[in-house]
């Protein structure tokens, strides 16, 4: 996915919804950094909806 402008809440929510979840399989770890668009409740959501584990890098 390649954005011309500066990464957003709402960009990384598709980004999550369209590119990654569709790949991830039962049981696979996502690890994010601290950024507030990764730290999105619904992020999470969708993420872990598709049986996968969040960890975030330690700040």
């Amino acid at each position: 996915m390649v954005l011309h402008e500066l990464i957003n809440g709402d960009w990384f929510e598709a980004y999550t919804r369209r590119i990654l979840v569709p790949d991830l399989r039962r049981d696979d770890i996502v690890i994010m950094e601290n950024l507030s668009s990764h730290k999105r409740p619904i992020v999470r959501n969708v993420i872990e909806a598709a049986g996968t584990t969040v960890l975030f890098l330690p700040p």
